[in-house]
């Protein structure tokens, strides 16, 4: 473990001393000054994001340092998570304006945060279920605290009281069918457990047992033995995997409990719904990818019957039909938020398990005889896949956040309608042509970033030949199509003139700030999308390999090769023997 590594988990670090000197303050009741608290969350979200970008692109990380036994890892994609959540983290200090309970507020968002980091550099999954769990719990409590308490607070903190069940079972049935809780160690555990199910020894067993032929006692209880030993482990694997998988897909935000989602969005503090879309969203897609997409992708664990790619999709399909319906249905700018959310859930969901199944033909041919071109195909399209899943978490994420600012910058209501709208852009020219901009983006309009990332996303799963995958596709399609003629009402509103008394007396200046600065990145964005996209191929490149290998390291280089030519020109210089440096490098 090098100094480097160490110094490179200080994100993480940053945000967890930061959660404790805000729980610490708000512990001995010093609430007298909100300002303060925000101020101090906020310095310590933006050490925390600076950190985040000093290891970004740094090549001492190209393959990824294992730290702690292999229990946690520092790559450019924990670099880029934690970069998402610490500005997460300062844009929801910043929409969080209620003087009353502010130190208690700041404390759980931070907590939050340091939750979610740890979550996004774990490769053990006892780290990962942790992380997931501190976040949760911080945001339940929040989320209950702004709802006042209630029916939706219960209901709320039941389903995920539930899910973390569901979520710690699946991993206790891995753990027991495996034997290791290391990301990088399962798929060849799982592996095994398959080779033994298979073996001649057990199948005989099996066979001999459904025969119906008379056999000795002790004959059959040996076969009995035989066959139960080998198959236990499957039998322990396959439901903790599928467990796990609907878990973890539910953290991201799928369909199931889409309804108490729409409620808890309409009705939750603003500060606890930006960390839901940027912050828990990220840190679930992360978390999907370094055990499913990187860990799993082995074909027999990625293909029907027993693999998780087929449930995972049908889940993406689901939910892009909930999120349809719930964006017609929708009437308030929030609700209309959360179907959003159940939109992108599905999208990054599909999108991971192309990726997966790219890793898996590529892994096909990357043993015995190799053919070079289709195992690059498979490689280069499941790091265009994942880079571009990413890249949609991060512009809708912003983009919804953005929304939300506007809304708290009017003082609108939870639960507020479209009306708090209305007229926005002849009441409050700068403020309603950052709401524009903003449920532009979330429509998929261009040039926001989240048209380019959703274009990268199809074209990135439509190269899949997977029939299911293609289906779920078009839903994608028309389900984008409703929800963003659902959000066409709200753009309507924005250009209706205001209603009479709709002249509010004062707008809160840094939730507009906010706003403003969002729709500003969120156009930048689109239009410059050169460096955007480049910074996710980057986290996402060396995704299908193994962390801290020299293969690893060696895509992330032929990334930068070929973004940047001049560099790749140098790297083709001939070396001293005689060989280029590219050449070298070429699979």
């Amino acid at each position: 473990m090098t100094e480097d590594a160490l110094l490179a988990l200080a994100p993480p670090v940053i945000l967890g001393m930061w959660a404790l000197l805000l729980a610490a303050i708000a512990r001995v009741g010093v609430d007298a000054a909100p300002a303060m608290h925000r101020g101090i969350g906020a310095l310590g979200a933006l050490l925390a994001l600076a950190a985040a970008g000093s290891i970004l692109g740094d090549p001492a990380f190209d393959a990824g340092h294992l730290i702690l036994a292999g229990a946690l890892v520092v790559d450019h994609l924990a670099a880029l998570g934690d970069a998402a959540i610490a500005l997460a983290l300062a844009l929801a200090l910043a929409l969080d304006r209620s003087g009353r309970g502010q130190g208690a507020r700041a404390a759980l968002l931070s907590i939050a945060a340091a939750g979610l980091s740890l979550t996004i550099h774990a490769v053990d999954l006892l780290p990962l279920v942790g992380g997931l769990e501190i976040a949760g719990l911080a945001l339940v409590a929040l989320v209950a605290q702004g709802l006042g308490g209630g029916a939706r607070g219960r209901r709320w903190l039941v389903q995920h009281g539930v899910v973390s069940a569901i979520l710690l079972f699946g991993v206790a049935l891995i753990v027991a069918a495996t034997g290791v809780t290391r990301v990088g160690e399962l798929s060849g555990r799982v592996a095994m457990v398959f080779t033994r199910w298979g073996a001649s020894a057990a199948q005989a067993s099996v066979d001999l047992l459904e025969s119906g032929v008379p056999i000795p006692d002790a004959l059959e209880a040996e076969a009995r033995t035989r066959a139960v030993t080998a198959m236990a482990p499957v039998a322990l694997y396959v439901p903790g995997m599928l467990l796990t998988l609907f878990a973890l897909l539910h953290r991201l935000g799928v369909a199931f409990g889409g309804r108490l989602r729409a409620e808890v969005y309409d009705r939750a503090p603003a500060a606890a719904i930006a960390l839901l879309e940027l912050g828990v969203r990220t840190a679930a897609t992360i978390a999907l990818l370094r055990l499913f997409v990187s860990g799993l992708h082995v074909p027999r664990q990625v293909f029907a019957p027993y693999g998780w790619s087929t449930p995972a999709a049908a889940i993406a399909g689901v939910t892009l039909g909930a999120a349809a319906i719930a964006a017609l249905r929708a009437r308030a700018p929030r609700r209309w938020l959360a179907a959003q959310g159940l939109l992108c859930a599905g999208l990054v969901a599909v999108t991971l398990c192309a990726a997966a199944n790219f890793y898996a033909h590529a892994g096909l041919r990357s043993s015995g005889v190799v053919i070079v071109d289709h195992h690059e195909w498979g490689m280069q399209s499941g790091e265009a896949a994942v880079a571009a899943a990413i890249a949609l978490c991060l512009a809708q994420g912003l983009a919804a956040i953005g929304l939300l600012a506007v809304l708290r910058s009017l003082g609108a209501p939870p639960g507020a309608g479209a009306l708090a709208l209305q007229g926005l852009l002849r009441r409050r020219r700068g403020l309603g042509l950052a709401a524009f901009v903003c449920i532009a983006a979330l429509c998929g309009a261009p040039p926001t970033a989240v048209c380019v990332a959703r274009v990268d996303l199809l074209a990135a799963v439509l190269v899949d030949n997977n029939l299911l995958l293609r289906i779920v596709v078009i839903v994608a399609a028309l389900a984008s199509t409703l929800a963003t003629l659902a959000g066409l009402r709200l753009l309507a509103q924005l250009l209706e003139r205001p209603r009479a008394g709709g002249e509010s007396a004062e707008v809160d200046r840094i939730p507009a700030a906010v706003a403003i600065a969002i729709a500003a990145l969120t156009l930048i964005a689109g239009v410059w999308v050169g460096p955007t996209m480049q910074t996710c191929a980057l986290a996402a490149a060396g995704t299908g390999t193994a962390l801290g290998h020299s293969a690893r390291a060696e895509r992330v280089q032929a990334l930068r090769a070929r973004l940047r030519p001049g560099d790749a020109l140098e790297a083709a210089a001939p070396t001293p023997d005689g060989e280029n440096a590219v050449d070298q490098a070429a699979p």
